[in-house]
């Protein structure tokens, strides 16, 4: 099987290999479920990446399935070993309900719950808050990380959190990691001729951190005229909700047109840089999970910013890692898991200009205008390449799936032996 997919077709050939292994079981071998809600970045990250990497490094280990809640059954989780079900969901608090009131002909099944947000603490300003706590998912989500066997999230923030369902030795940290030999992360990058330009990538949700973000960018903009500026991940779907209830008050979810230009994230975003000069900001639409990688070709100085609240610091460092593969300098909010999952485990000599120069532990303007402007000011310097070069290096190894399947295996392993699953404190 070909693993190095270049688009969404491939991709979608490989789930459908897993997919398909539910018809395949060989039951001389523990058989590895994982369940996911649906198509997005998160489970593209905490399942898919992880899952095909384990099969190229060990084919005849397990029997590997991925099946989205729709399309499973119990009878699906009664086969498995190890069953790892991604984040809030009707369907997996349902199975995982049946699997504890009525155990599979004695079988020891391992849950493993996999979360990469709390999703009992959505901010206020969240796009997503009130179509979350209507249908109630903060709660399948308590109940989730309550009642499985395992918690396994992305990082200290996180853990720490999840502390108040679970004791902290059944909670353990699978940082997010990369394939680094897919295509997406090996295109070519040649920025020599090219204006300086700053650029930022993000999903809908980040709105209110794109909009504090452009208050210090338009100093930079007014400051330094040679600058240029791309914000990435302006979507043409836009999805607004209607919220009604049943006569029994369960919330039923209905999606509505949006018929006004003005309420569009695309135009929303655009009038946040309505000052720019045009010719100096461009905005750019979203790519697949496949070939995202693409948007970090397109600038050199890469923006990881972050509203400080608390949900905000469970977050995991993607963005600044995604930016150092290719060589951007990156310039980010250094709080919870950009802090812990990527600014204290760079080497000691790289920490410090990172401290100095690149990590912002405020959202001041000035301090992020201070470090934007040191290293628009020296650019051409020594100093910045090896910054770019030993953070790539850095990345390359720190942020390996290849690297860490063997521990996520040991882990899942010495849990399923586990003869006495503790779950609760």
């Amino acid at each position: 099987m070909n693993f190095l997919y270049k688009n969404d077709d491939e991709r979608n050939q490989l789930k459908q290999f897993f997919l398909n292994n539910v018809h395949g079981i060989d039951k001389n071998k523990k058989t590895v479920l994982m369940t996911v809600s649906s198509e997005t970045g998160t489970a593209y990250f905490r399942l898919q990446i992880p899952l095909f990497a384990m099969y190229e490094k060990y084919p005849d280990k397990y029997n590997y399935i991925l099946i989205e809640t729709d399309k499973f059954s119990i009878n699906v989780v009664k086969n498995a070993d190890i069953w790892i079900g991604h984040r809030a969901g009707t369907a997996n608090s349902t199975y995982l309900k049946y699997s504890r009131a009525f155990p599979y002909n004695n079988k020891t099944i391992l849950t493993v719950g996999d979360f990469d947000d709390n999703e009992y603490n959505l901010p206020p300003n969240h796009s997503m808050r009130q179509m979350w706590y209507a249908t109630k998912k903060d709660q399948l989500a308590k109940y989730q990380l309550g009642n499985v066997d395992l918690v396994t999230t992305t990082g200290r923030e996180l853990k720490k959190d999840f502390m108040e369902f679970q004791k902290s030795d059944n909670i353990r940290i699978f940082k997010n990691c990369f394939n680094w030999n897919l295509p997406q992360w090996n295109l070519e990058k040649n920025r020599e001729n090219e204006p300086l330009t700053i650029g930022w990538a993000g999903l809908t949700s980040h709105y209110e951190d794109v909009k504090k973000m452009s208050l210090f960018l338009k100093v930079i903009h007014d400051k330094y005229p040679q600058v240029q500026f791309k914000i990435a991940g302006l979507t043409t779907k836009d999805e607004m909700y209607s919220i009604k209830y049943n006569e029994k008050g369960d919330a039923l979810l209905e999606q509505m047109e949006v018929n006004d230009m003005k309420q569009t994230y695309a135009y929303r975003i655009k009038q946040l840089f309505k000052d720019f000069d045009p010719k100096r900001v461009e905005f750019l639409g979203v790519l697949s999970l496949s070939e995202y990688g693409k948007f970090y070709t397109m600038w050199d100085i890469n923006l990881a910013y972050i509203e400080h609240n608390r949900f905000n610091f469970c977050k995991s460092p993607i963005k600044v890692i995604e930016g150092a593969i290719y060589q951007c300098i990156n310039i980010y909010s250094d709080v919870g898991g950009y802090k812990n999952e990527f600014t204290d485990l760079l080497p000691s000599d790289l920490k410090k200009t990172y401290l100095k120069h690149n990590a912002c532990r405020t959202e001041l303007t000035k301090e992020w205008v201070d470090k934007l402007s040191f290293w628009i000011e020296n650019w051409d310097s020594d100093l910045r390449r090896s910054v770019q070069k030993e953070t790539k290096e850095f990345v390359k190894q720190e942020y390996d799936i290849f690297n860490s399947i063997d521990d996520r295996l040991s882990i899942y392993e010495e849990f399923y032996n586990r003869k006495d699953f503790s779950r609760k404190k």
